[in-house]
C-alpha cells in the first residue's frame, strides 16, 4: 500500500520520428533486432504480464481493437483495491485532512451550528428525515428530499451569516439526482443519489427541476459533482474498520468513535426555538427494528444493483481496547455491495480526463454517514458519526460542520486540477463543474489549454488539448490519460501529452528516456532502439502545496502506527 500521495508527471511527446529524430540525418537506418522468444509464453525469469497492461490488449484476438473493459472488469479492480488499499481513520481526523475542518471548529463554529439547529428550515427537514428513519419499511427515495433541504438549508445560512469563517469558498447546491444517470463515465447506468453541484452549474437546469431540487431532465456528466451522497438504509451498510488497517492517531483506535447502527426507538423529538414539541405516538411511528435480510427499501425507480458475492481477505477478528466490544472479523456481502457502489462513483470522479486530483463519497445508512475519500494512493474510510436528534455524542454537529466544510473547500481542495504551479496548470479545468456538456468524454477537454511556466530550457508555452487517445482510471495507481494536442511551440509536430500518478518517490519517466537514449547514441550495437524511443520535449512533476489535500493527507502516514501495531 501507497502511503503517500502520488505526483503527477506530464509529458509532451512526439510520436512521429521522421525528420526530427536524433538518427535522421544517418546514412543508415539501423534495424530492430528480431526477437528469438514467444511474447505469450515469456522466457524464464522475464517479468509477468500484468492484468489491464498495454501488451496485455495487443494479446487479444484482434490487436488492432483492443477491447474496452466491461463493468464488471472495473468492478473487479474496484473490489480489489477495496481490499488492498483501504484504511479506516478516525471522522474527526478526516475532517481535519481531508475536510480543512479547524481543530477549534467546535468554538469557531458553535454559534453558527447552534443556530442552523434552530432554523425552521433545517428543523423541519431534519425531523422529516429522522421519521424517515423511524417508520419501518420506507422506502430509499423517500430519504433524498429531506437530506438535500437539509444540506441546502445549511449552505443558505452559511452564505447569509456575518461569521466570516463559515462562508463558502464554493456555491454549491444539493440536487436528488436518482434515478437518472450521469453520463461520460466508464461504467455505464450509474445514478448516483444525491449531488453536490457548482451553483454555476443551476442556470442549465429546468424551472420544475429548480423547484424539485431534483434533476430529471438535464444532462448532467461526471465533471458536474463536487460531492455525491448514496443512501442505504439497511442499518448494516456503514463498516466498521474490521477488515482494514485502523489508523491510530493520538493513540485512539478509530473503532471507538465509530456510530453503530441505531437498535433503540427512533422516535424524534423536534425542536424550533425553545418550543419543544413531545415524543410522537407509537401509531404514527411504528417501533424501529433492524431490516430484515429479505426486505428490500430500495425504490423502484432505483436500477438494479451488481453484486459481489466473494469474500475479501480481512484481518482476523480482535478485542478492542478499553473493554469494547469485539468487532466482526468480516464483513457482510450487504457491506460490500454499499462500499462497491461508493467505489464505482469514485472511480467515475476519474474518469473525466485530466481532472479530478481526489474524490470523496458519503455513504448514508438511516442516520448515520460514513465518508470514502481516494487520491491514487490510498483509500480513506472514516469512522461513522450518527446525525440523529437523539444522538448525544455531537454528531449531527458534525454533520453540519461537514456541509460547511465542503462548500469551503476551493476547487482545488475539492478535488479538481485546478491553478497549480503558480497558479497555471490546468486553469480551464474551473469551466467544467459549470458547462452542460452534451459531447462524448474522449472530447469533453478538446479545446481546452493548459499553460506551462517552462523551465531553464523551455520558454512558457501553452497545449491545447484534442481528443483522447486513451484513458485507464484508477482508484489507486497510475491513472494514466493520453490526449493528442497542439502548441504553437511546436506548430509542425503532432503531440501528444500524457498525465499520470506515479509513484511520488519512482524515478521520472523522462529520465529513464534520456538514459535510454544516450546509451542508444553511443553504442552502434543499440542504434535500433531509437526508433522505438519517443521524443520528450518537455516533462514536469507536479507538487503539491504543504496545505493541500494531497500533502495533509500524506502526512498521516509520517511514522503511522496502527491498532495492534499490524500492517
Amino acid at each position: 500500500m501507497s502511503t503517500t500521495p502520488s505526483n503527477s508527471r506530464l509529458r509532451a511527446v512526439n510520436p512521429e520520428q521522421t525528420g526530427s529524430s536524433p538518427i535522421s540525418s544517418m546514412q543508415f537506418m539501423p534495424k530492430t533486432p528480431e526477437r528469438k522468444h514467444d511474447p505469450i509464453h515469456p522466457v524464464l525469469g522475464s517479468t509477468p504480464l500484468a492484468v489491464g497492461t498495454s501488451i496485455m490488449q495487443k494479446l487479444q484476438p484482434d490487436a488492432n481493437k483492443p477491447q474496452k473493459y466491461d463493468s464488471a472488469k472495473y468492478e473487479q479492480y474496484i473490489v480489489q483495491d477495496f481490499e488492498r488499499h483501504r484504511v479506516f481513520v478516525d471522522i474527526d481526523i478526516f475532517m481535519k485532512h481531508v475536510l480543512h475542518i479547524p481543530e477549534n471548529w467546535k468554538e469557531l463554529w458553535g454559534r453558527t451550528i447552534r443556530r442552523i439547529k434552530r432554523d425552521g428550515v433545517f428543523s423541519t427537514a431534519h425531523w422529516d428525515y429522522s421519521r424517515q428513519c423511524g417508520t419501518r419499511g420506507v422506502q430509499e427515495w423517500r430519504f433524498y428530499k429531506p437530506l438535500v433541504d437539509m444540506g441546502n438549508a445549511i449552505l443558505d445560512f452559511a452564505v447569509s451569516s456575518s461569521d466570516d469563517s463559515v462562508k463558502p469558498q464554493t456555491l454549491l447546491r444539493y440536487l436528488r439526482n436518482d434515478p437518472k444517470r450521469v453520463s461520460c463515465g466508464m461504467i455505464n447506468d450509474l445514478s448516483p443519489d444525491v449531488v453536490a453541484v457548482h451553483n454555476g452549474f443551476l442556470q442549465h437546469i429546468c424551472l420544475g427541476e429548480w423547484n424539485e431540487r431534483h434533476l430529471r431532465e438535464t444532462n448532467l456528466t461526471w465533471a458536474q459533482p463536487l460531492q455525491a451522497l448514496e443512501i442505504k438504509p439497511w442499518d448494516s451498510a456503514l463498516v466498521s474498520g474490521s477488515c482494514m488497517p485502523r489508523l491510530k492517531v493520538n493513540g485512539q483506535d478509530p473503532w471507538q468513535n465509530h456510530a453503530q447502527p441505531y437498535t433503540p426507538s427512533r422516535f424524534p423529538k423536534r425542536e424550533t426555538g425553545s418550543t419543544t414539541m413531545g415524543e410522537a405516538s407509537a401509531s404514527d411511528f411504528p417501533p424501529s427494528r433492524k431490516r430484515p435480510a429479505d426486505e428490500s427499501l430500495e425504490s423502484n425507480l432505483k436500477s438494479q444493483k451488481v453484486h459481489y458475492k466473494s469474500t475479501p481477505s480481512g484481518a482476523s477478528s480482535r478485542v478492542a481496547a478499553g473493554g469494547l466490544r469485539k468487532p466482526r472479523g468480516s464483513e457482510t456481502d450487504r457491506q460490500k455491495d454499499a462500499y462497491l457502489q461508493v467505489g464505482r462513483y469514485l472511480l467515475e470522479q476519474f474518469s473525466v480526463p485530466a481532472f479530478h486530483s481526489h474524490a470523496t463519497i458519503g455513504l448514508v445508512d438511516r442516520d448515520r454517514i460514513q465518508f470514502y475519500h481516494t487520491n491514487h494512493s490510498v483509500i480513506l474510510v472514516s469512522s461513522a458519526i450518527n446525525f440523529s436528534p437523539n444522538d448525544r455524542t455531537g454528531g449531527l454537529d458534525k454533520f453540519i460542520a461537514i456541509i460547511i466544510a465542503f462548500s469551503r473547500l476551493s476547487l482545488r481542495d475539492n478535488g479538481i486540477l485546478h491553478n497549480l504551479h503558480n497558479d497555471k496548470l490546468f486553469g480551464d479545468n474551473e469551466k467544467l463543474p459549470t458547462s452542460q456538456l452534451t459531447r462524448e468524454a474522449v472530447w469533453m477537454q478538446e479545446g481546452n489549454r493548459m499553460k506551462f511556466g517552462g523551465d531553464e530550457k523551455t520558454k512558457p508555452f501553452t497545449l491545447v488539448y484534442g481528443k483522447v487517445i486513451s484513458r485507464e482510471p484508477s482508484l489507486v495507481g497510475r491513472s494514466t490519460v493520453v490526449l493528442h494536442a497542439k502548441s504553437l511551440k511546436w506548430k509542425d509536430i503532432d503531440l501528444v501529452v500524457k498525465i499520470s500518478w506515479p509513484s511520488s518517490d519512482r524515478i521520472a519517466e523522462n529520465e529513464f528516456l534520456e538514459r535510454a537514449t544516450k546509451k542508444a547514441e553511443s553504442d552502434e550495437d543499440h542504434k535500433w532502439a531509437l526508433n522505438h524511443l519517443p521524443q520528450a520535449l518537455f516533462a514536469q512533476d507536479v507538487v503539491f502545496d504543504s496545505d493541500s489535500t494531497h500533502e495533509k493527507v500524506a502526512s498521516l502516514f509520517d511514522n503511522a502506527k496502527f491498532v495492534n501495531g499490524e500492517y
